[in-house]
């Protein structure tokens, strides 16, 4: 499963990597760019896609989502409630929200089940 990571804090990138790697995902691509992210995921056509919604640019996490097709799970991450962004999540498809810092064990579990889908 291909998994593609765009978080502006690279330090939480970075460890989510690493526990992702720690369970068995080798494909792993992770950027703090939305440009970038948005290339990665039109060569790399990932899965699953984990998304900060504030990413320090112009553009947000909920904007990307947008432009991603149906077929690839997104799981949002931020550090404020989901509370914050109801009606912005309204518009888009999501798999699953997490608040930092995130619980892995959550993050897991969705992505064995997406995994054995």
């Amino acid at each position: 499963m291909k998994i593609l990571i765009l978080d502006d804090e690279i330090i939480s990138a970075m460890g989510l990597e690493i526990k992702l790697k720690n369970i068995g995902f080798t494909s792993i691509f992770k950027t703090s760019r939305y440009d970038d992210a948005m290339k990665i995921y039109k060569q790399e056509q990932p899965d699953v896609i984990i998304l900060d919604i504030n990413i320090n640019e112009s553009r947000s996490g909920l904007e990307f989502a947008k432009n991603v097709n149906s077929k690839t799970s997104i799981v949002f991450v931020s550090g404020y409630r989901i509370e914050n962004y109801i009606e912005e999540l309204k518009d888009v498809k999501y798999d699953l929200y997490l608040e930092k810092p995130i619980l892995f064990h959550q993050l897991e579990d969705f992505l064995l089940a997406r995994q054995n889908s």
